[in-house]
């Protein structure tokens, strides 16, 4: 993103974007904006969460392309200068081709004159074939009434040509409006030739934005809140009717209400203590209970040993 604007608000340094609801603070160590609290539903926007998203993307193809951008010119200019470089090496041998190059269109020469070389275009004339016995590298026309020869690349008409043997094997072939003919020595329409193709292999790889479904301003838990709060008013009608008919006993499907939901890890902390001491007061209480019917049949029991007892000391008195 940009930086248009640098301000301070409460001693932090706010970097302003281009997008007018995004700014951005430059952390340090040891010196943030304090957060202790969780974001508040309210604060959440989601059409800034999304434009955040577009204006990443934009950029990010924006690097790509001027990556892509300077990795063909390179290839380019190195390409260029390796043909300039070959051309200005034909200078003093093959001026014809090394005009050709450097122009990349027929009809020009250049003469060499010291440390420069001068290009000379030709004034382009309009001729016809010339039927032959022989066959020449070039190619036999008629320039007013006047036999000449078209050189191969460089279509500059010449008084000579240079013989051959004609071979139907390796035929002389020329392009003429955009057909092929071959000379053995009298013209005929022939295949094209198959073009070389450059062997340049790209350096450039587009790289794809990482993460880019997941991440944003907003953290995964802020936007699931957000998508509840939004969900809410939709969601409420039919979880108030599964609420009231559970609660007038009717059927409703199974796990659409979960009391966990309701209640929170202390609320469920506090019922659980409460469950515990009134089942440990049952057991207190039942437990005085029987130990209050052990005691009373402990008490009968012993009266009936003393009552025994007193009954066979007065038979045993009676007996002497």
């Amino acid at each position: 993103m940009y930086r248009y604007q640098i301000s301070t608000t409460c001693g932090y340094k706010i970097i302003q974007t281009e997008h007018p609801k995004l700014y951005i603070h430059d952390t340090q160590p040891g010196r943030g904006i304090p957060n202790p609290c969780q974001k508040s539903i309210d604060n959440l926007d989601i059409f800034s969460y999304v434009n955040s998203k577009f204006i990443y993307v934009e950029k990010h193809l924006k690097t790509q392309l001027t990556q892509l951008y300077r990795d063909i010119m390179e290839q380019k200019c190195v390409l260029e200068r390796q043909v300039l470089q070959n051309a200005l090496t034909l200078a003093s041998i093959a001026p014809d081709e090394m005009a050709h190059r450097i122009m990349k269109s027929p009809g020009y020469t250049a003469i060499t004159s010291g440390e420069v070389i001068h290009l000379i275009k030709c004034v382009p004339v309009e001729c016809r074939i010339r039927h032959t016995e022989a066959c020449y590298n070039e190619l036999p026309v008629t320039y007013q009434n006047k036999s000449l020869f078209l050189q191969p690349r460089s279509k500059i008409l010449t008084k000579t040509g240079t013989p051959k043997d004609c071979n139907e094997l390796l035929p002389v072939m020329y392009k003429i409006l955009s057909t092929w003919y071959k000379l053995s020595p009298k013209p005929s329409e022939t295949m094209a030739p198959p073009t070389i193709q450059p062997l340049t292999k790209p350096t450039w790889k587009y790289v794809s934005p990482s993460s880019l479904a997941t991440s944003g301003i907003y953290s995964d838990e802020d936007i699931d809140r957000l998508r509840d709060h939004i969900m809410f008013p939709m969601e409420k009608p039919s979880m108030l009717n599964t609420i009231a008919r559970g609660a007038m006993g009717q059927e409703i499907p199974a796990g659409s209400l979960s009391l966990a939901n309701l209640l929170d890890e202390e609320s469920l902390n506090q019922i659980a203590e409460n469950a515990g001491a009134r089942l440990w007061k049952t057991f207190i209480t039942f437990g005085s209970a029987s130990a209050g019917v052990l005691a009373i049949f402990m008490i009968m029991k012993f009266m009936k040993l003393i009552i025994d007892t007193i009954g066979l000391f007065f038979l045993a008195e009676l007996a002497f």
